[in-house]
């Protein structure tokens, strides 16, 4: 069965709780402008973001890409010229 889900915030919560479920510690502080740092400490480190979906979006591409996580600089160069116009 194939499902259509979008950042949002009924999300949210189970992201955490997936995070939760693979072992980390979930915390959250919320800054005088109203913005908020969210952080996960667990199996594979410290992880931080924007909100809980940042989070598990990093710890999964930690966990799928392994500790050579980052792109080289051919898959950089393959990313901009898929995704990124042509500034022409």
């Amino acid at each position: 069965m194939s499902e259509n889900i979008g950042a949002a915030g009924n999300t949210l919560v189970p992201a955490v709780l997936t995070l939760e479920s693979m072992g980390y510690r979930i915390g959250w502080e919320r800054h005088d402008d109203q913005r908020e740092d969210w952080h996960a400490d667990g199996p594979l480190g410290h992880f931080w973001g924007d909100d809980p979906l940042e989070l598990l979006g990093l710890i999964t591409m930690r966990e799928l890409r392994g500790v050579n996580w980052k792109a080289t600089d051919e898959q950089i160069d393959a990313f901009a010229a898929r995704y990124l116009p042509d500034p022409k």
